[in-house]
């Protein structure tokens, strides 16, 4: 079931809700106000790491031969 984010146009109010079907996502409104033109905005993802591939101490090798692109400064 997803939670979706949301941004009220009325009052600015930036809030997520749990919406199961389309149907009910069209019910949905802004907790502070109670106004339905509300805009639904992207969210970020986060994904684990895997605890077996620690972060390579930098300077690495490719800061070594790249200072310009090391991706941990």
């Amino acid at each position: 079931m997803p939670i979706y984010e949301y941004v009220c146009s009325a009052c600015g109010k930036a809030f997520e809700q749990l919406v199961r079907t389309r149907g009910e996502e069209r019910k949905v409104r802004c907790p502070a106000c109670g106004e339905k033109r509300i805009e639904r905005q992207f969210s970020v993802i986060a994904a684990p790491r895997a605890a077996a591939q620690p972060l390579p101490q930098s300077p690495c090798r490719q800061c070594e031969q790249s200072p310009d692109t090391c991706p941990y400064q």
